[in-house]
């Protein structure tokens, strides 16, 4: 959403979208937090803790983040997180 028809070049010099996407990559993080335990374990090729994990980086440590590596997160990580959250919600 953010990062839609944007170049990486752009990317990494636009603050604002940086932050943006960072508080999003925080926003799943918690949601990640709220889903049950067995929920989870149904779903253990999701990597749950990794994603919590960078919640807890980006609001605690923000200043530590490369923001080549969150942009090849949105790249690579995330459309295989959204067919894998799109999967579990047609399962439901």
């Amino acid at each position: 959403m953010f990062t839609n028809g944007i170049s990486e070049i752009k990317f990494m010099l636009n603050k604002e979208k940086q932050k943006a996407v960072c508080l999003s990559f925080q926003n799943i993080g918690e949601y990640v937090k709220n889903i049950s335990e067995e929920l989870k374990d149904l779903y253990s090729d999701v990597e749950w803790v990794e994603i919590y994990g960078f919640r807890n980086i980006v609001a605690h440590e923000y200043s530590k983040i490369k923001m080549s590596q969150v942009w090849q997160m949105v790249q690579e990580d995330l459309p295989h997180l959204k067919s894998d959250i799109e999967n579990i919600l047609r399962n439901l």
